[in-house]
């Protein structure tokens, strides 16, 4: 997936597993299950293995680019540019 400048958005994932690594750029994320926020720099990951909504914000000065692999569907909500 890749995130312009400014972008933000959610990710809904629905199955037991859903992976994300950051590939180029940095984005500020929130797993609403566990309200915690970080930053995710290039190299950096996160994983889930129940159902939930990952909150993203590209905070680069360039695009983001994120591989996101997930056992089931899941689907990109929300994203506005701010």
């Amino acid at each position: 997936m890749r995130f312009n400048k400014g972008i933000e958005g959610s990710i809904t994932s629905s199955g037991d597993e859903f992976k994300a690594v950051v590939i180029q750029g940095s984005l500020s994320y929130i797993d609403e299950n566990k309200s915690n926020a970080r930053t995710l720099n290039a190299g950096s990951y996160v994983a889930s293995s129940t159902p939930a909504k990952h909150r993203l914000r590209n905070i680069s000065d360039d695009e983001t680019i994120v591989y996101v692999r997930a056992s089931s569907k899941y689907q990109v909500n929300d994203l506005v540019s701010r």
